[in-house]
């Protein structure tokens, strides 16, 4: 009898660890990145971030609040040429920070366009509880350009430039919002449920269909999102605005047929497709460097 007591207080303490674990972990996983007990990634050390000034660069720190009242973090990094060409938002990865930015800002300042670095919500030094992959951030970055359409002496000619979750993300923004001109998107996904699919095949070496979306609708429903309006696939049909998209060849974390459906159904006239044969996600600079480079910059003018 008391074997068998055992046994049964064991079943149900597995059984309400499973349903913790599928209710409440994992996903907080999928739309918390600044926790450290839910992130798959180690917690930043800000104490290690590089500023502006070691790259010889000054900026201007910029607070804007989000329609669900959040305060976001941004940094406007001027060019010192005298003819600005344009102002270039700049969106980083998932469990990124603005900073990783500094070096292309230094080399927009260079070439003639001001840059802000933007710490999307839930990220970096902004708030936020959630990463709902362009759902609420769309309207993060209208209430930015809302904000810098005040500043004297700055460019209106708006550009955007997003890496991976950034790239979504831009996207979307794009659709939104046509006071962005120009955008210029690297490795990223066009549809959300498709990459939580993939992503759990990447992590667990499996991806079961049923629980997958399981967590998938658990994470909508703790963070107030609808994943089925996150589809930059679907956003490209409304992208009238001048773009370029890049992807390496060897990314293994998001597909490049990903960027060619995006590119495939974007309806402007002007854009471009830049392949990086030996890039994989993290690399596509250092790879391609002054191919890709020369490239972004011939075609934005």
């Amino acid at each position: 009898m008391l074997r068998k007591k055992k046994t049964v207080l064991f079943f149900s303490a597995l059984l309400l660890s499973i349903l913790f674990l599928l209710n409440y972990i994992l996903p907080r996983m999928i739309i918390q990145v600044n926790n450290g007990i839910y992130s798959i990634a180690r917690p930043i050390d800000r104490r290690k971030i590089q500023t502006p000034a070691e790259y010889g660069l000054k900026s201007e720190k910029i607070t804007f609040y989000t329609t669900d009242n959040f305060k976001l973090s941004a940094l406007l990094i001027r060019t010192d040429t005298s003819n600005q060409k344009g102002t270039v938002i700049l969106l980083h990865g998932i469990r990124s920070y603005k900073e990783h930015f500094l070096p292309l800002s230094k080399m927009l300042s260079d070439k003639g366009y001001n840059s802000i670095i933007v710490d999307l919500r839930a990220h970096g030094e902004s708030e936020g509880n959630y990463c709902t992959f362009g759902y609420y951030e769309k309207h993060d970055i209208s209430k930015l350009i809302d904000t810098i359409s005040e500043f004297d002496n700055l460019s209106n000619n708006y550009g955007i430039w997003g890496q991976s979750l950034g790239g979504a993300i831009a996207i979307q923004c794009l659709e939104k919002d046509k006071r962005i001109n120009f955008g210029i998107i690297e490795s990223t996904f066009s549809d959300f449920r498709t990459i939580v699919h993939d992503y759990f095949k990447q992590r667990i070496g499996f991806d079961i269909p049923f629980i997958s979306d399981y967590l998938i609708w658990r994470a909508e429903n703790i963070a107030n999102f609808k994943s089925a309006d996150i589809k930059p696939g679907k956003s490209a049909f409304n992208i009238s605005q001048t773009i370029i998209i890049a992807h390496g060849l060897k990314d293994d974390r998001i597909k490049i047929a990903y960027s060619r459906e995006i590119y495939k159904n974007i309806a402007s006239k002007n854009k471009t497709f830049f392949e990086c044969p030996d890039a994989n996600h993290l690399n596509l600079w250092s790879v391609c460097n002054d191919d890709y480079f020369s490239k972004v910059f011939d075609f934005i003018k």
